[in-house]
């Protein structure tokens, strides 16, 4: 109910996001932190607690959300893909909430960036039965996340070239009269 009041898919996706990663603790341990009441009720969850919790208040408010199972740093993983404004794209809430500090660096971003150190698993369909019985894991649909435009550092005027010092120190003077701690950006390059 807390996103009603909410103009749009995009900020109601980011309070979703917001919430999670300021409502929950990591942990590995505990009988329900794979689960969305881990997240949701019992405030400790591991990667697909968290992914499973987005996905239930995206859909409850209205938006698209799938869960998609990979690897990332040698491990199992578990994140999301949104249908934001019929533009597909991925969220790791999990990476979004550090211990320190909250980032955006995996708020809709394309499948060419979530690769640098994200990988999926295969789809159901390209799996023989004996992996499937053997209990490989695996995704089971795929929809190419291509869409640029929707990330938190584009929505905010947060993407810069990678020559663009000047605007990114007053960016940083911005944040710091403001009262911010921190600041974030994405450089382009092309």
């Amino acid at each position: 109910s807390q996103t009603d009041d909410l103009s749009n898919e995009y900020e109601k996706e980011k309070f979703l996001n917001d919430y999670l990663c300021n409502n929950v603790t990591y942990s590995e341990t505990g009988e329900f932190v794979g689960t969305a009441y881990g997240a949701l009720v019992l405030n400790s969850a591991l990667c697909e607690g968290y992914s499973r919790a987005f996905k239930l208040l995206c859909n409850r408010a209205g938006i698209e959300c799938d869960l998609v199972t990979g690897k990332s740093e040698g491990e199992g993983h578990m994140w999301n893909r949104v249908n934001i404004d019929r533009k597909l794209s991925y969220v790791d809430v999990t990476w979004n909430d550090r211990a320190e500090y909250r980032t955006y660096t995996y708020f809709n971003i394309t499948e060419e960036q979530l690769k640098f150190d994200h990988s999926f698993f295969p789809l159901l369909n390209e799996l023989s039965q004996e992996e499937i019985s053997g209990g490989c894991s695996f995704n089971f649909t795929y929809k190419e996340c291509t869409y640029t435009g929707n990330t938190y550092y584009e929505k905010t005027g947060r993407v810069l070239w990678l020559d663009s010092f000047g605007t990114a120190a007053e960016k940083i003077k911005e944040t710091y009269k403001s009262g911010g701690s921190y600041t974030e950006f994405m450089f382009e390059t092309e």
